[in-house]
């Protein structure tokens, strides 16, 4: 992740992509999360957070301002967080409920 970002920063000069990438290099970390942990979950929390990196290059791309991009692969990676949170919480009451 370092080294992308010193890339991004210092080589390409184009610090408005950063939340891009850390948002790519954290959804392609679930990948293997979900694997070693056997949480098929993470399968898709990692291809929400890895798409919404890239969707945050192809904006920065076409021109959008660094906020955007920020929305975009920041806050929509947030959100999805967020949601597997929230689907992880439920799966385990349901579990808990299913024992009872």
């Amino acid at each position: 992740m370092f080294g992308g970002l010193y890339l991004i920063n210092q080589v390409f000069e184009m610090p408005g992509a950063a939340i891009a990438w850390v948002a790519v290099v954290i959804g392609v970390h679930f990948f293997a999360l979900a694997w070693a942990w056997r949480m098929p979950m993470y399968h898709w929390l990692g291809a929400a957070m890895t798409l919404l990196g890239l969707a945050g290059f192809v904006a920065y791309a076409l021109g959008a301002s660094d906020g955007i991009v920020a929305l975009i692969a920041g806050v929509g990676s947030g959100a999805a967080l967020y949601g597997a949170v929230a689907a992880g919480i439920r799966d385990t009451r349901s579990r808990a409920a299913a024992r009872v």
